[in-house]
């Protein structure tokens, strides 16, 4: 955000739960030697290793932050078959997160193979992307609405070997848009049909 490696280092404190502590924000260069160790530490966790240990996680015992999200959030390998699969995700696509692992996730979009292809098309040029509407189709054939952001996994040499999606459910939001589109018509057709003068 700032164009720089910054680092905030705490330059005073008295004891445990002082309320005067102090803390200072510097360009990492402006900290000289006392920067050194924050950086080596800090040097080894960038976002592609965390991301590997966490898909390392996944596979084992299952990632925290994906299990116990209420959004559906998934990951792919390059080939577009599911990798992990959240207990959210399960929900919108009809199956277990263990039958979700292996399929492809072209059989769970309604534009099928070509919408896949598509998405990761763009990953590999955007890296990222949010608000892609689309829909999640159950084995059972039941549709559900959903706005997609996407991110590329990539290896420390930058080709892609995964991504990693997560959804939010709109069938709350399209049913009160359509309770709305509803009322709006009622409202319309009073207006357009009364017998008396209306003015708003």
């Amino acid at each position: 955000f700032l164009g720089t490696d910054v680092l905030c280092f705490e330059t005073h404190c008295r004891a445990k739960g002082d309320s005067g502590c102090k803390f200072e924000f510097r360009a990492a260069a402006d900290w000289g030697e006392a920067a050194r160790p924050a950086l080596d530490m800090l040097a080894t966790n960038r976002f592609t290793e965390r991301f590997d240990r966490c898909l390392r996680i996944i596979g084992d015992m299952g990632c925290e932050l994906e299990q116990t999200s209420l959004d559906p959030v998934f990951t792919t390998d390059a080939n577009g078959f599911v990798t992990s699969c959240s207990q959210g995700a399960s929900e919108v696509l009809g199956i277990a997160p263990s039958e979700a692992i292996g399929k492809r996730v072209s059989s769970f979009y309604p534009g099928g193979k070509s919408e896949a292809l598509a998405i990761m098309e763009r990953l590999k040029e955007q890296k990222r992307f949010r608000d892609y509407l689309t829909e999640f189709v159950t084995p059972a054939g039941r549709r559900t609405p959903v706005i997609l952001s996407a991110s590329a996994i990539r290896s420390r040499t930058g080709d892609l070997v995964g991504t990693i999606t997560v959804a939010h459910d709109l069938s709350k939001i399209r049913h009160l848009e359509d309770e709305l589109a509803k009322k709006n018509r009622f409202m319309a057709n009073i207006l357009r049909d009364s017998a008396d003068a209306i003015i708003t």
